[in-house]
Order: C-alpha cells, then sequence, then structure tokens
C-alpha cells in the first residue's frame, strides 16, 4: 500500500508517513479533554427553550404535549401517556408457562484430567 509521505519528523531524524484522515501533532481538531461528562449545560438552554411562548402566549412545552396528545402516531401518545401517569410495567414471564425451570450446571476441574466426567449438579 503506498502512503503519502509528509516532511515532518518525529525528532528521530526520520521521515514520518501519515495516513490521509489521522491526527498530525498540533492538529487543532484533536479534542484533548474528551466528551463532555454531563449535560447539564444542554440540559438547561432546552428548559429555557421550552419554556418559551410562541405568539399565541404558549409555551413550547405545552404545545408539545397537546400535539403528542392528539397525535397520528401511536408512539407519541403512549410517550404522553407514560410522561402523564408514568411508565407502564412491563412483565416478562421467566418461568416456563408457570412451571420451574431447572438447570444443570456441570464443572470440570482443570487439574483432572480431560477423560473425567462429573457429576451434573442440580441446581434451581
Amino acid at each position: 500500500m503506498n502512503l503519502p509521505e509528509d516532511d515532518s519528523t518525529s525528532g528521530t531524524g526520520t521521515l514520518q508517513v501519515h495516513r490521509p484522515g489521522t491526527f498530525q501533532k498540533g492538529d487543532i481538531r484533536i479534542n484533548r479533554k474528551g466528551r463532555p461528562k454531563t449535560f447539564d449545560k444542554l440540559r438547561k438552554l432546552a428548559v429555557e427553550v421550552a419554556a418559551e411562548e410562541n405568539a399565541v402566549g404558549v409555551s413550547r412545552i405545552l404545545a408539545m404535549l397537546r400535539a403528542m396528545s392528539i397525535s397520528d402516531n401511536p408512539a407519541d401518545r403512549r410517550l404522553f401517556l407514560e410522561y402523564t401517569f408514568g411508565k407502564v410495567k412491563d412483565e416478562a414471564d421467566i418461568t416456563s408457562a408457570g412451571k420451574a425451570i431447572n438447570f444443570i450446571v456441570e464443572r470440570t476441574d482443570d487439574n483432572e484430567a480431560d477423560s473425567a466426567t462429573p457429576e451434573p449438579e442440580s441446581v434451581l
């Protein structure tokens, strides 16, 4: 693979090879601080925007909630109901049609020979 060569050196006197799109020393695109740890500033700004009133005098968040409540999209209506009354509890049946599930755990000791077969243990 032919890589373009750059005139920069790493201080060793050897020519450095940089692939296109990679960062080089001193590149301003490098994010030294990493990703933000919290979104507090964004959340605060979103709350301010939501509180703004439109020309009719209705806040944006109120208008959005009203639009969600009458939306043709069932996901919007469900989300509106969850905001209003709380999330509906999702239940999962972890039994087999009401019957308990039996697990069999087989263990092998690393010190034993591979030909030895341990006796299975029944666990519930």
